[in-house]
């Protein structure tokens, strides 16, 4: 019974571990990226900047920045700030959340990967010593992981629109919101 219960355990935490990687090492350092595409956009060369959000296609931040650049490219031409403005705020507003809706799908791992880990304990708590031990250890840090990873898809969802203003001054200057 001992193993069944270290076998749920180690389910919940590898879901976790998988949340957790899923969420950071696909993320960029978005701080760069925008540096890069402003000076890419200051020089204009729209082009380069597609093929560098298109490279950068794994990560959040890229696949929600790709669409705004592509109807940068259609407005070529357009002088009016509003209409600028506000087709790309569309554009991201929809590329934001379809991105945000599919990685935070993934979102009930960190629901289920606790309660797999309680499950553990529950069915190991016959154990003793270090087994019950390494069974509380693995609940503990399967939680820790799984708040980490919840943590930081709020951060990068936060950082991605922050971003996005940044673009939207430098290429529709003055451009005010309704």
């Amino acid at each position: 019974m001992e193993n069944v219960g270290i076998g749920i355990a180690a389910a919940g935490l590898a879901m976790a571990i998988g949340r957790l990687l899923r969420l950071q090492f696909v993320n960029i350092n978005n701080d760069a990226l925008d540096a890069q595409l402003l000076k890419l956009l200051k020089a204009g060369n729209r082009d380069r900047a597609i093929k560098l959000l298109g490279a950068a296609a794994g990560a959040m931040y890229g696949r929600m920045l790709l669409p705004v650049f592509l109807e940068m490219r259609a407005l070529d031409g357009e002088q009016d700030v509003k209409v600028i403005g506000d087709r790309l705020s569309d554009v991201f507003s929809k590329s934001h959340h379809e991105e945000t809706a599919r990685v935070g799908r993934l979102g009930f791992v960190v629901y289920v990967a606790p309660v797999l880990a309680a499950a553990g304990v529950a069915v190991g708590s016959t154990a003793q010593g270090d087994a019950l031990m390494a069974l509380i250890g693995i609940a503990v840090g399967t939680l820790a992981l799984s708040v980490a990873g919840w943590r930081n898809f709020r951060r990068m969802r936060d950082r991605s629109v922050e971003g996005f203003f940044r673009i939207l001054d430098e290429v529709a200057p003055g451009y005010e919101a309704e």
